[in-house]
């Protein structure tokens, strides 16, 4: 599970986001490394959000990097 966030939060940190996570779409190379694939369905925030924001719940502003972090270190601890 650790690796499958971890790769997660690298792909979000480059304004990625997959929108097709299921298993199908995750690989483990011969290292034992999980990798995601098929990006065809993915979108990038950077295009939609030029200021890396997204708006929810009337006035609150959740920041994306900010988000990604705060789930990252709820799962992996560091």
């Amino acid at each position: 599970m650790r690796q499958i966030i971890t790769s997660l939060k690298k792909i979000h940190d480059t304004g990625t986001v997959h929108r097709d996570i299921k298993p199908s779409n995750l690989v483990v190379t011969k290292l034992g490394r999980i990798k995601f694939v098929d990006f065809g369905a993915a979108t990038d925030l950077r295009i939609l959000f030029p200021l890396n924001c997204i708006f929810y719940h009337k006035k609150h502003q959740v920041f994306l990097h900010s988000q990604l972090q705060l789930y990252f270190h709820q799962y992996c601890g560091s």
